[in-house]
């Protein structure tokens, strides 16, 4: 499963999807993402099982498709960013993708970095972010949820406008799933 992926060639992909049909360039791109995203949650799944088996050929091929996923993942984003929005559907996915850019950021600053002030931006960021998202998703014609189903692209999980015990039973609920 080494496909290549090129990021002018899913814009192309895109571009042919968005005239074909009525999903805007980010829409068609967010759908190709849902795709690789469900992809990378089945071998995830099969790598646990082959873990646990200790079934080595099965974990080196699984290892090496979860990367290529992962590269197609990332470029994916990166074409989803460099993409105009032209419907609100589009935006909620955009701004879905920002969340995702902003903890991606985060993760890669140390603690002990992060002064009190950025971390309160931070928080205010996402304040914002998801307040917009939820508003922008709700008038939408297609719904984010509806295009990519996976957790880990919108992190509702972390939305703070969500009631805190609602998001630990998602967050339990995903790992009692994940086994």
């Amino acid at each position: 499963m080494n496909q290549h992926f090129n990021p002018k060639r899913a814009a192309n992909r895109a571009s042919a999807l968005a005239e074909r049909s009525s999903v805007g360039q980010v829409e068609a791109l967010a759908l190709d993402l849902a795709a690789t995203l469900q992809r990378q949650d089945q071998f995830e799944g099969e790598m646990l099982a082959a873990n646990a088996s200790k079934d080595g050929t099965t974990q080196a091929y699984l290892q090496s498709a979860l990367c290529d996923l992962a590269d197609r993942n990332e470029m994916l984003r990166e074409v989803i960013a460099g993409t105009r929005a032209v419907s609100l559907t589009d935006a909620a996915i955009q701004i879905a993708e920002s969340i995702n850019l902003l903890d991606l950021t985060i993760d890669g600053i140390s603690d002990d970095a992060m002064t009190y002030q950025a971390k309160a931006q931070v928080r205010a960021l996402n304040r914002l972010l998801y307040s917009a998202l939820g508003a922008v998703d709700a008038a939408a014609d297609r719904k984010i949820a509806d295009i990519v189903p996976s957790p880990s692209f919108t992190n509702h999980n972390l939305n703070p406008w969500t009631p805190v015990e609602d998001r630990i039973r998602s967050v339990k609920d995903f790992l009692q799933e994940r086994g």
